[in-house]
């Protein structure tokens, strides 16, 4: 019985972090004036929070597949996957302003962590000032150019992009 109140533990944290990197109610109000609100279709959300659902079902599915496995509560599974499905179609939001951007009232990123970007189909990757470390922002090809020129302004140079991109001159 202790065994399978461990095996709901994992996915329930898991959860709660996937929830909490773009619902914190505790967050501070968004610093600067706002420029640019967008947000992110279905799957670009799938791409958001990937890590989270693959570990949550790889939990739930490793139980069942496992033989002499605990339990787990009847029901959990079902659960979490209704959890997930209802959090995916919850409308998410990412926020610009003059001074950095956040997903919905989640985490603030200043301008100023980061050097670079780079564009690699529908991700636009925002790399650390000495090169480590870095941000996704999952966005369609008409969301990267709504972005494009703030993140031209605040961050300068960018990396990479499409071999279409360098040709046109444009990021």
């Amino acid at each position: 019985m202790p065994g399978s109140f461990l095996i709901i533990t994992v996915p329930s944290v898991l959860l709660a972090f996937m929830i909490a990197k773009a619902f914190s109610p505790w967050a501070r109000p968004r610093p600067g004036l706002e420029q640019l609100q967008l947000r992110p279709r279905l799957r670009q959300r799938l791409l958001l929070y990937r890590y989270y659902i693959l570990g949550v079902l790889g939990v739930f599915l490793s139980v069942r597949i496992i033989p002499g496995a605990p339990d787990v509560l009847d029901g959990s599974d079902v659960i979490a996957l209704f959890i997930i499905v209802a959090w995916l179609l919850t409308r998410v939001t990412y926020h610009f302003t003059d001074q950095g951007f956040s997903l919905r009232n989640g985490r603030f990123y200043h301008w100023s962590e980061f050097g670079s970007f780079r564009r690699a189909g529908s991700i636009v990757q925002l790399r650390g000032p000495d090169g480590r470390g870095s941000t996704s922002l999952y966005l369609n090809r008409a969301q990267q150019q709504a972005v494009l020129p703030i993140l031209r302004s605040r961050i300068g140079p960018r990396t990479g992009g499409s071999a279409s991109d360098r040709r046109r001159g444009s990021a």
